[in-house]
């Protein structure tokens, strides 16, 4: 019984751990620069839809992700990402893109 119990908060730490690892909960005080501006070009494809630039959590800082080209998906539009108010009140957050009606 005892191992059980063990094994239990063992796991229980192991998926908190990973749970917060895969949270974007990083915030900034002010919006960064968009960064410089992109040429975006002809699409690759016929169906090719522009995916534009994102922001990435990382090392305890937003880092900017490059845009690429994707096949477009049947009865969805790609929705870009936005900088939000943070919860908190002080700051953003970054509200990742995503596929939706």
């Amino acid at each position: 019984m005892k191992k059980l119990i063990v094994f239990l908060k063992v796991m229980m730490v192991a998926v908190t751990i990973s749970l917060c690892a895969s949270c974007d909960a990083g915030y900034v005080a002010a919006i960064p620069d968009g960064g410089p501006d992109v040429v975006v070009g002809v699409a690759p494809w016929q169906d090719g839809v522009w995916i534009g630039g994102e922001w990435g959590w990382r090392g305890g800082r937003y880092e900017r992700i490059g845009g690429h080209w994707e096949h477009a998906r049947r009865g969805q539009t790609w929705h870009g990402g936005s900088w939000v108010p943070h919860r908190s009140g002080s700051g953003y957050h970054w509200n990742k893109g995503r596929w939706g009606k």
